[in-house]
Parts: structure tokens; sequence; C-alpha cells
């Protein structure tokens, strides 16, 4: 049973829950700064993984080639348009066009994190569900964050992180075969960078199609058994 999983999509919930009840006590200087710190912690946390890294030059191409792989296919217009029509959004409204991207920025930060998928192969394989539960405190903070701002609407994001995470976790064993030491390190690091461009974006500092550059987290693999 992926248990680990199952904890981190119960701890997105229930930060989701806690924040959106309470969103309307939260003091707006609150819902303006914890962003912006959240931002500046996602980038400390993005600085330590790119440190794994095995080779920067299969690093660069997977993100570059990532990038151009989901602009092709619009990945993030394709994300804002589900999203706009699951909470019928309106185009115009401001408030609108910043909640559509808290809630892009909190797919891609819960169901696609570097650690969130390593932690569902190794759980997969191994049974070991510790790195998951670890992930789950910090989600259950940042969900409450998001949740702040975006409303409780960010709780169903547990779904789609449970939905992916599980695929991973039952296809473990196709995937840990190509995930040795020097894959992880290139894997790990692209993940950094991943996370990296979310706390710009949350921090405001950049408004960079961040979701676009998913692929980069598959290419990465790819790429390290070509270029060794």
């Amino acid at each position: 049973m992926p248990i680990g999983i199952l904890i981190n999509g119960f701890s997105v919930m229930l930060g989701g829950l806690i924040g959106g009840l309470f969103r309307s006590h939260i003091p707006e200087r609150y819902k303006q700064n914890l962003p912006l710190l959240f931002g500046f912690v996602a980038m400390a946390i993005g600085i330590s993984k790119i440190q794994s890294v095995k080779n920067i030059t299969v690093m660069v191409l997977a993100l570059i080639f990532g990038y151009i792989i989901g602009e092709m296919l619009g990945l993030e217009k394709y994300l804002n348009k589900s999203i706009r029509s699951l909470v019928n959004y309106r185009s115009k409204e401001e408030r609108g066009e910043i909640e559509l991207e808290y809630l892009v920025l909190a797919i891609v930060t819960f169901c696609f994190s570097g650690t969130g998928i390593f932690g569902a192969l190794t759980e997969g394989f191994s049974g070991d569900s510790s790195i998951l539960i670890a992930k789950a405190i910090l989600d259950l903070f940042t969900s409450m964050i998001f949740a702040s701002i975006v409303g409780i609407g960010i709780a169903w994001v547990a779904l789609p992180q449970v939905l992916f995470l599980g695929l991973i976790f039952w296809s473990a064993h196709l995937i840990i075969p190509w995930m040795d030491a020097y894959a992880l390190g290139n894997f790990m690091a692209v993940g950094g960078v991943l996370t990296m461009m979310v706390g710009f974006k949350m921090s405001r500092l950049i408004r960079f199609p961040v979701a676009n550059a998913l692929p980069a987290i598959v290419l990465v693999l790819l790429l390290t058994k070509i270029i060794l």
C-alpha cells in the first residue's frame, strides 16, 4: 500500500482545508508576505538539490529541450484552461487571474516535485515511505499558505497528487533501473531548478511558465543514459 503517498495527500488536503476555512481571519499582511517567505524557502531547497548534479550538460540540455517540448505542447495553457473550467473563473477579473496562477503553481509544487517522484519510486520499490512522510510535513504548511490566498479549493489538489504519485508508485519496478546514483543526481538537480522557478514565481519576481518545463523531469533520465 502507498502509505506515504496517502499521508502526503492527506496533509495537502488538511492544509488546504485549514488555510481555506481560516482565510478570512488571516491578516492581509500575512497573505502578502507568507508567499514571499515560501518563495525564498523554495529557492533555498532548489539550490541545495542542484548541488547533486553529476553532469551539468545533461541538466542544462534537459531543461532547454524539456521547456521546448512543454511550450510546443502548451502544458501551462492546458493547465490554465482546465483549472479555469473546473473553478469557473472569469478571465477578465484580475483577482481570478492571480488565483489561477497560484492554483497552477500548487499543482506543479505538490504533484511534480522531484522529491515527491523520487519518494514514490522509493516507496514502490522498497516500501520505505520516510521521504514522503517528511515531504508531507512541508506540504501541510505549504498548502495552508496557498489556501490563504486561493481558498479551500487547494485541498482538491490532493486528488491529482495521489493519482500521479500512485502511478509512479505502481510503475516503480520499471523506472527504478534507470535511477542509479548518476541519474539520480541529475534528476534531483533538474527538480531543484524547477523548485527554484516555483520560488521565484511565488515571490512575484518572474512570470515564467513553470509547467512548460516539466518534461525535463523525464528527459533528464533519457539524456543521462545517452550522455555519460
